[in-house]
């Protein structure tokens, strides 16, 4: 039985299904991961590489586009590299011997669309790159970044 969790209801159907699950006197074990990221919180994070591209790196010279290679390459992958399974190790490890002998520009032109970083975040992942958003362009570019309405 796999159960998705990602509304009170579901959690609700959730705990129904393994309290009958439970009462047939079966023994059973519970594995809880965490999922992948949020649609509003891939909308909001997404919403943010537009503005800071208009606000920051185009001013600077660079294309559209370079803030999400950017965010991806600095503390996306740094984030991923917390993993403790083996699966993601291999994966980074992979990325980073392609990256060896390059200058951080050929490294940062390299993290398009062919290279996931945040689409393989949790949700908790996703905030942690967020936070660090945050607290970077408003020291470094003095961008305050907040919720969209």
């Amino acid at each position: 039985m796999k159960l998705k969790i990602n509304s009170k209801q579901a959690l609700q159907d959730a705990q129904h299904a393994l309290e009958d699950k439970f009462s047939t006197g079966k023994y059973f074990e519970i594995t809880i991961h965490e999922g992948k990221r949020t649609n509003d919180q891939n909308a909001l994070i997404h919403c943010w590489f537009g503005l800071l591209d208009m606000t920051v790196f185009t001013k600077a010279g660079y294309d559209a586009g370079y803030c999400k290679k950017f965010c991806k390459y600095t503390q996306g992958m740094a984030i991923l590299a917390k993993r403790d399974d083996p699966k993601s190790q291999r994966y980074l490890t992979m990325i980073r011997n392609g990256f060896k002998g390059m200058t951080f520009e050929e490294r940062i032109e390299l993290m398009d669309d062919h290279i996931p970083v945040t689409s393989l975040m949790t949700v908790s992942e996703l905030t942690e790159l967020a936070d660090w958003m945050q607290r970077y362009f408003l020291i470094e570019h003095g961008v305050r970044l907040g919720e969209v309405a």
